[in-house]
């Protein structure tokens, strides 16, 4: 967090050190109204992006290095997060409850066909009882 509040002011005294400078030569020149104030902050934002490109490069790696270094954090502590949950989730199961869980038939063999009920056709014969 740091970095970021860091890079930020350095962002923002680029702009204001622009703005301040296009200001005054601005203000030499002609009367200062709205219009010449939203023109000169426009044409800062322009020149602070292009001086902050060049100039703030080292300052933006830095940004850039921590956070991914807390990304790569974050994920390794769901990853961890995740797998203990899973070990939680399969550590109570047992070869018992794997079988109690599945749907149980008429002749109590979860392979089995079920058996016809009485009164309707044989299926493999279709004859009536």
């Amino acid at each position: 967090m740091k970095m970021f509040a860091l890079y930020t002011a350095a962002r923002a005294g680029l702009f204001l050190a622009c703005w301040a400078a296009i200001w005054l030569v601005i203000g030499w020149f002609t009367e200062w109204d709205s219009l010449n104030a939203l023109s000169t902050a426009m044409v800062a934002l322009i020149v602070s992006s292009v001086i902050a490109f060049m100039r703030l490069r080292g300052l933006r790696a830095r940004f850039a290095a921590d956070v991914e270094a807390r990304a790569q954090r974050a994920t390794a502590a769901f990853n961890a997060r995740r797998s203990a949950e899973d070990a939680d989730d399969t550590s109570h199961l047992s070869v018992d409850d794997d079988q109690a869980d599945m749907p149980q038939t008429t002749a109590g063999q979860p392979w089995a066909e079920p058996q016809p009920s009485g009164g309707g056709a044989d299926r493999e014969t279709g004859e009536q009882p």
